[in-house]
């Protein structure tokens, strides 16, 4: 990795030189160096190479472009892993609403950052941001993949847990349950999806005391259980 930093900072290098140092490209190659940084847990220099770059940005193309909530998702990872998860959360809440403004909410990349916005605020305990954000979720994938996909059940699954860890076993189990028949129907019977989907259900299940069942879902998937847990 030191050697590819290498290679990004001599093309930062190269970038000045030829009079480029406050372009579009010079902006790419900032955040391409902060991506190298926060790979390598230099969390500090990845916020200093997207600072930098953000500033490049809204000098170019401004702070509407595509490039702007990219640069903010590497800058909320660095906050996470660099320890400040409230605050990755807030900066990739921002990412959120400009990829919307400017990709729409049917863009991969507007679904992927909402479920990374509501896997942290369910994280950070702040179920009730988390849950707007996951509700959205299940919506954009039953609108856009028409409630017959993976992506779709994945979605409901990882709302099901937060009902889970809210204690909303009413919510949750139709959640898993509708997951557990989207992944079935899938060509591929969704095998290791529908692993991981059940034995989140069987966790739910030995919450609520329904050891029997939780077992017998548990055995099915190949795991080993105690029923008298």
């Amino acid at each position: 990795m030191e050697r590819a930093a290498e290679t990004r900072t001599k093309a930062l290098r190269a970038l000045e030189t030829c009079g480029l140092g406050g372009s579009y490209d010079y902006a790419v190659a900032l955040h391409n160096l902060a991506a190298l940084r926060v790979e390598e847990g230099h969390y500090e220099a990845c916020e200093q190479a997207c600072e930098d770059a953000i500033k490049v940005c809204a000098k170019t193309v401004g702070l509407k472009h595509r490039l702007y909530p990219d640069i903010l998702r590497t800058l909320a990872v660095a906050h996470k892993r660099g320890g400040d998860t409230r605050r990755g959360a807030q900066v990739l809440e921002q990412a959120l609403r400009l990829y919307e403004g400017a990709l729409g909410d049917s863009h991969p990349d507007f679904v992927k950052c909402l479920y990374e916005v509501g896997v942290l605020y369910a994280r950070l305990g702040d179920c009730e941001k988390a849950k707007t954000m996951l509700t959205r979720l299940v919506a954009v994938c039953r609108r856009t993949e028409g409630g017959k996909s993976r992506a779709y059940a994945r979605a409901l699954c990882t709302l099901a847990a937060l009902y889970r860890q809210m204690r909303a076993f009413d919510k949750a189990e139709p959640a898993y349950r509708e997951a557990l028949a989207v992944v079935a129907a899938l060509p591929d019977g969704g095998t290791s999806d529908r692993r991981k989907i059940a034995l989140d259900y069987a966790k739910m299940l030995r919450l609520q005391g329904r050891t029997e069942e939780a077992a017998e879902i548990e055995q099915s998937q190949g795991q080993a259980t105690d029923t008298g847990a």
